[in-house]
Order: C-alpha cells, then structure tokens, then sequence
C-alpha cells in the first residue's frame, strides 16, 4: 500500500510539470507581423529601480530607449549618485536624446520594501497614466510596450503581467536558475492563471494604471510587504480591480550566478512562499520528483534504480522542452544542451536542501541589508530580525 501511494505521489508529480510544460508550450512567445493601437498611445511612464550593475545592463537598458511606442519616459531610482549604473543611464541618454530620461535619487530604507521605498518616490516625478515597472536585469524586443498597451485597451485591464523567461546562461548554476525560472515560476504562474484562474503577479514587469493604483493612494501602500509583487496583484483582485496576463514574455537575462548566488535566491524566494501560502509550500515537498525518486530503490529492491533513471529521463526531457522552447538561441552557447541533464539534476538536490530554509530562518539580505518578514511577508525592523530568528 505505501509503494503504491508513493508511486502515485511521483506519477503526480510529474504529471505537474508536464502540466506546466504544456501550459508554456500553449502560451509561449510569438511574434505578430503588426500590433494596431489605432491612434490612441497613452503616456507610460517607465519606471526602473536600480541597484549597481547586473550581467549585461547596457544592453538590458537599451532595449527599453529603443522601444517603437511613441510616447514614454523613462525614470530610473537610485539610492545616491554614487550608484554603479549611473554612468551607464547618462551613457544610453546621451546616444538617445530623443527619450525623456529622469534620474531620482531616492535613499535606501531597511524597514520598508526597497523597491516600494525607490518607486513611491519616482512616482512623483511620473507624468505617464500608466507605469510600467521593470527590474534592472530584464531585455525587452522593440514591440514589447505596444502588446502590453494593446491589452491594457482591449482587456480595460488594470494590472497586465508579464511571465519572465531565463536567458543568457553562461555558467552551470546561471543555467540551473533560469531553468528553476522558467518551469517551476513561469511554467507554475501560467498554469495557476490559465487553469484555475489564480492571478499571480511576479513583479519583474508590470504595467499599472495610475488612477487604479492611486486607489490605494501610491506604491506605497505596499511598504510593509517584502512580496510586493503578490500583495499588489491580490489588493487589486480584492478591490474589484481587473487583472490580465497575455503573456507577452519578458527576458531576465542571468549569465554568471554562481551556486551561491543561486542558493541564496532560491531560499530567499521559498521564505516568500511559506509567508505567502504556508500550506501550498508545505504541499512543495511533492513537487520534486528527482529527490522522491531515491526512496524508489529501497522501496523496489528489483527495479528501483531502473524506476530512478526513469523518474530523472522524463524530468530532464521536461525541462528540456522548456528550455529549447524558450531559452535555446543568440543568447544561449551550445554547450548548455551538454550540461542541462547535470544542471537538472544538481539543480533538484540543491532545491531539496532549499526547501528546509524557510522553516528555520525569518531573515533575508536583499539590495545589502538584512530583512526579517513574518507572515504575509511583512517585514519587520533591525530590532525585531532577532526577535524573529529566536522565536
């Protein structure tokens, strides 16, 4: 009876990701030979926070001073002039006249979001009706802005989302995280949206109107929430508010991650999670068919480790998939199809151990400081992170 329930449990599990698979192969990028928005292009404001330099950034930047809508701005937040990507914002500005550019300096704050903390205070200096806000490490194709307007307009949306896609993978673990990125996240959103029509919102690219957001008086409403992204998309669900994911991907462009870098991410989004949706996280453990599949050779003395190399075959041709569908190409070396079996594999054992974090840690270091979160990931003060780590 236990063998069959765990057989179940495995089959289940990968019977998810083939779901999320499926939903992704369903809805993946394309290409229009036109996007009409007729005469009307509202103003957007683009808003950028940023922090220091991350892998590729000029090219990341310019892709948004090249985008063929004719009527946007762009406003970037850094904490202080001191920032390492200012040269670079006055560089594109300077090659890109014809784009409105503002820089703000906006301070850091350890007790409050740091990317609400940067937005609240660029928001004052947008005149745009719509603001789109995009992370520092995202590329965008020139047509990118005008599908998230044309959907605004036809779906009379008031948050549109975009699913990310991993790209650029130089080294293994820059290759484990944007295949984690690719089907666990996007893959998992997109069905979650798609299926069960579950609005989840990943904050690396939203387009929001300003008079939807100015009901709840500014980004800052969002403060106290280290998980903005999904605080944000469920205030808007609970006001009545419309929300649309058209799925006009992004790229999050990631080439040197190291396996530290990719650690840390990791459990700093799984403390997020167990904040969010503790039951749902507990539940995760399933999710994970490569480590599942070791009990299978204890269980099956006879045909367990033939069961094993199965289990990690259908995984490995799963993401796969996923990643000749939406990685694979310019951006990508041949020699990631060598290491992808490895990079599944690896990436699985170093999930099962992430997975533990966020039962024994409250903390997180984010943009250089260390954050505490409790339950909905509020976040809590510099006096309260070790109050929460000895509770």
């Amino acid at each position: 009876m236990i063998s069959i329930a765990f057989l179940s449990i495995l089959a289940f599990s990968l019977i998810v990701y083939g779901a999320f698979l499926a939903f992704t192969l369903r809805f993946r990028p394309r290409r229009e030979a036109r996007i009409d928005l007729g005469s009307r292009f509202p103003r957007v404001s683009i808003l950028k926070p940023m922090k220091n330099l991350v892998d590729d950034i000029t090219a990341n930047l310019e892709s948004y001073f090249t985008l063929d809508y004719p009527n946007y701005e762009l406003i970037f937040g850094l904490d202080s002039l001191d920032d390492a990507s200012l040269p670079v914002i006055r560089s594109l500005g300077g090659r890109f006249p014809e784009i409105p550019v503002s820089i703000v300096t906006t301070g850091h704050s350890d007790e409050q979001n740091p990317k609400i903390f940067k937005l609240a205070r660029m928001e004052a200096s947008a005149a745009g009706e719509l603001f789109w806000v995009t992370d520092a490490n995202t590329r965008v194709a020139a047509d990118t802005l005008n599908r998230l307007v044309r959907e605004y307009q036809r779906s009379s949306a008031h948050v549109v989302f975009s699913p990310i896609r991993g790209t650029g993978s130089r080294s293994l673990p820059s290759l484990m995280e944007n295949m984690s990125l690719n089907l666990f996240t996007s893959g998992n959103i997109i069905t979650a949206w798609k299926a069960f029509r579950q609005q989840i919102i990943v904050g690396k690219s939203m387009l929001i109107e300003k008079a939807a957001l100015g009901h709840f008086g500014g980004f800052s409403y969002f403060s106290a929430f280290l998980a903005e992204d999904f605080v944000i998309g469920e205030a808007f669900e609970n006001g009545g508010f419309t929300l649309s994911c058209d799925c006009t991907w992004i790229d999050n462009v990631n080439r040197t991650t190291t396996f530290a870098g990719f650690f840390r991410r990791m459990a700093r989004w799984a403390k997020l999670r167990l904040r969010l949706k503790p039951v749902f996280y507990v539940l995760e453990v399933f999710l994970n068919p490569v480590a599942l599949s070791l009990a299978l050779p204890l269980l099956f003395p006879a045909a367990g480790w033939l069961a094993l190399a199965g289990v990690w075959s259908c995984k490995i041709v799963i993401e796969l998939s996923s990643y000749l569908v939406l990685s694979h190409g310019e951006k990508e070396p041949r020699s990631n199809l060598l290491m992808l079996p490895v990079a599944v594999i690896l990436k699985d054992f170093i999930l099962l151990v992430v997975y533990f974090v966020p039962f024994f840690s409250r903390t997180l270091v984010w943009q250089g400081g260390s954050i505490a979160i409790g339950r909905r990931t509020r976040i809590g003060g510099p006096r309260e992170i070790l109050a929460l780590e000895g509770s």
